[in-house]
């Protein structure tokens, strides 16, 4: 009785006091829970996780979520319950692939239960949310066809039912993503261009913290990406600023960490080569994924500084580069254990070719050759093919220095090939040049 005439004494103080009772939710919860009034104190643990994911407390709002599903659990299974169930189970969901990264077992195991839960009550856009993570999941654990699968289940549902924009946008966003490392440039672009197309920054960014990371912004900088293979640079570039502009404006650590990282690794480094730029978006990136314990940011963020490192005290031959270079090297191979710890495979091809082509302009041709074979089987082993040119064209540099010419003419011509059929105009020329260049 103390407990509840507490509970309910603080709720008419904080609502007289004008004080938002976020705030003061975690001291709800455990008034009501001790009360014996569960589904008021399964609603105060959910504001109390929201709250703490606002502040970035990812593991204290783990905490409240878990004990909400406790809680729900000894509740009559009704339809009210059961779309609390799920509110509850995304929420946590939310939190913890930015803590264990997006393709931790308990990450689909949660989003497997909030799919399930969805076709109990005809939850729809829960639907597309639970789909949205569990294609992603597949997609970074490696299994790109499933991924692909899994998206176009979700964007069928998108395109048959009345949803929002914010779910019309996942669905679009993941259905783009595996297509996009596929090699399937021009379908991936139309799915992002889509996404793009029903973003309103304004109406869609406080939704936020309910979806675990941006959609909006995904889709511009993931548009970028395609855009760059495309050979499109200047589109590419507007993108990419555009998507670092929206996340400035968004008070969201994770979205941050997950742009700077994008626009300082692949865009930059490969295409536009600016290492002063990425390596401030890389520095950023791995700043804030220190700052709330996110694993695979922390890990993609080590690799890409590894190699910045490296790539830097390539034009210069002395003593000191020597011991930065073998600096950067180990960041580098730092970076994918970190990876191979969270279960991140999603574009592991590239960070391998990266790896073979950095060993290759060191002069050690011995260590190039098997980081280019795992590149290999990374991208064909998994049908990740989005650089499947830039790995034919690696490969006949090696040959070049092997002395095989006849191998490295035809490594560039089926790097040529391969671009051609991805419509990826930046492999095709970089294929091309090298082709020239030995007459």
């Amino acid at each position: 009785y103390l407990h509840q005439m507490t509970g309910e004494l603080l709720e008419q103080l904080y609502k007289t006091a004008d004080v938002e009772l976020i705030s003061a939710a975690a001291e709800l919860a455990y008034h009501f829970e001790a009360a014996q009034t569960l589904p008021k104190a399964v609603h105060y643990r959910q504001l109390a996780g929201e709250h703490a994911l606002r502040l970035s407390a990812h593991a204290e709002a783990i905490n409240h979520y878990h004990r909400g599903l406790v809680l729900l659990s000894s509740l009559p299974e009704t339809p009210d319950r059961i779309r609390q169930e799920i509110d509850c189970q995304l929420a946590l969901g939310a939190a913890l692939l930015a803590v264990h990264g997006y393709a931790a077992p308990q990450v689909k195991e949660v989003y497997d239960r909030a799919f399930f839960l969805c076709g109990r009550v005809a939850a729809v856009a829960e639907t597309v949310t639970s789909l949205f993570w569990l294609t992603s999941y597949y997609a970074v654990s490696g299994d790109l066809a499933q991924a692909a699968l899994v998206s176009q289940q979700m964007l069928a549902i998108a395109d048959q039912e009345s949803i929002s924009a914010m779910h019309q946008m996942q669905a679009h966003v993941l259905a783009g993503l595996p297509l996009f490392f596929m090699g399937c440039n021009e379908e991936a672009l139309a799915h992002f261009r889509q996404a793009r197309s029903l973003y309103d920054p304004a109406r869609h960014q406080p939704l936020v913290y309910t979806f675990g990371q941006d959609p909006g912004i995904g889709a511009m900088i993931w548009q970028g990406h395609v855009l760059l293979h495309m050979g499109c640079v200047a589109e590419a570039r507007g993108c990419l600023h555009q998507a670092l502009d929206w996340a400035a404006m968004l008070d969201h650590p994770y979205t941050a960490a997950f742009t700077h990282l994008l626009a300082g690794g692949t865009p930059n480094v490969w295409y536009v080569w600016d290492l002063e730029t990425a390596l401030g978006h890389m520095q950023t990136a791995v700043q804030l994924a220190q700052k709330g314990n996110f694993a695979q940011m922390r890990a993609l963020g080590t690799f890409y500084l590894g190699y910045m490192k490296v790539a830097s005290c390539l034009p210069q031959q002395d003593a000191i580069t020597e011991e930065s270079v073998a600096e950067g090297l180990a960041m580098m191979q730092q970076g994918m254990a970190l990876e191979a710890e969270v279960g991140s495979k999603l574009g592991l091809s590239s960070r391998w070719l990266l790896l073979a082509d950095v060993h290759r302009q060191c002069g050690q041709i011995e260590q190039a050759w098997p980081a280019l074979q795992q590149a290999e089987m990374e991208a064909y082993g998994r049908q990740e093919l989005y650089f499947e040119a830039e790995i034919l064209r690696l490969k006949g540099e090696l040959y070049v220095l092997a002395g095989d010419v006849a191998q490295a003419k035809a490594s560039w011509q089926k790097a040529i090939h391969s671009a051609r059929q991805q419509k990826a105009k930046t492999w095709e020329r970089r294929a091309e040049a090298s082709l020239q260049q030995l007459g």
